[in-house]
């Protein structure tokens, strides 16, 4: 063993995503801190830092993780992909195109609409649409 070896991880990546998604969900992205993510998920700021390389980074690998998650299961992770997408929506892709293009992306391998992004999103603020 060397001093210089890099230390193996010694956390669950999907468990970290889905914590780390979970915070950004209730949270929203500007809202959230490192020290947040930190503290939720149990893992060392530079741990975080190394592997995803900012907050942001973070959130990308959290939100791919989530559509990955919805791609493959009966639906029950529906709710945390679509949340993940609204704040996606709402707080990065206006200002940044690289996740402006993996939420496109995702929504047309996902087949979700506007109408269940919109739906969602006034769900989770207690709302309902006008129908008709």
């Amino acid at each position: 063993y060397s001093e210089t070896m890099a230390r193996p991880r010694e956390f669950d990546t999907a468990a970290l995503l889905h914590q780390a998604g979970q915070l950004f969900i209730r949270r929203g992205f500007t809202a959230t801190s490192i020290d947040e993510v930190v503290k939720t998920t149990g893992v060392v700021r530079g741990s975080l830092y190394s592997i995803f390389g900012s907050k942001q980074g973070i959130f990308v690998a959290a939100l791919k993780h989530a559509a990955d998650e919805h791609s493959d299961d009966d639906g029950s992770d529906r709710e945390a992909l679509l949340d993940l997408l609204n704040v996606a929506i709402f707080e990065i892709a206006p200002h940044n195109r690289d996740v402006a293009e993996l939420v496109q992306r995702i929504i047309n391998t996902t087949g979700i609409t506007a109408q269940a992004l919109g739906q969602r999103a006034l769900q989770r603020a207690c709302l309902t649409a006008a129908t008709g």
